[in-house]
């Protein structure tokens, strides 16, 4: 996520069908807004897009999994953020990872079911 003027931001999301796509979520920054939980770090939403101009542009979000066990503890998040870190840094946007995708979808599960082993999990995931 990056600040952008006013109350939007932009959002970097990693989808199954288009891989990393970046998104301009309007109004995000505001108190009243009902998409701006759903678009936290390491979270598994739906989400609508819509296209005009360079970048698409954030409609409707609904959660399918905040994940709330990667976000409990302070070495969870670290491991999370330096995972998502690489694929941002990494990944050529809008170029589909759908193998990519389901390794990122498992390690956030498992980790999130297991997370004593976080470390051990993200070794694993990396092979």
């Amino acid at each position: 996520r990056r600040a952008l003027p006013n109350q939007d931001a932009m959002i970097f999301l990693f989808t199954r069908e288009y891989g990393k796509v970046v998104a301009i979520a309007r109004g995000i920054k505001k108190l009243t807004s009902r998409r701006n939980p759903h678009l936290e770090t390491g979270n598994y939403v739906d989400v609508l897009l819509s296209t005009r101009g360079e970048y698409s542009h954030i409609q409707e979000t609904s959660l399918i999994s905040g994940f709330s066990q990667l976000k409990s503890t302070q070495r969870l998040q670290d491991v999370v953020f330096a995972y998502l870190f690489c694929l941002d840094r990494l990944l050529p946007q809008e170029q589909a990872e759908p193998d990519l995708f389901e390794r990122t979808l498992k390690f956030l599960t498992q980790v999130h079911k297991n997370p004593d082993n976080a470390h051990s999990i993200l070794t694993k995931i990396a092979r």
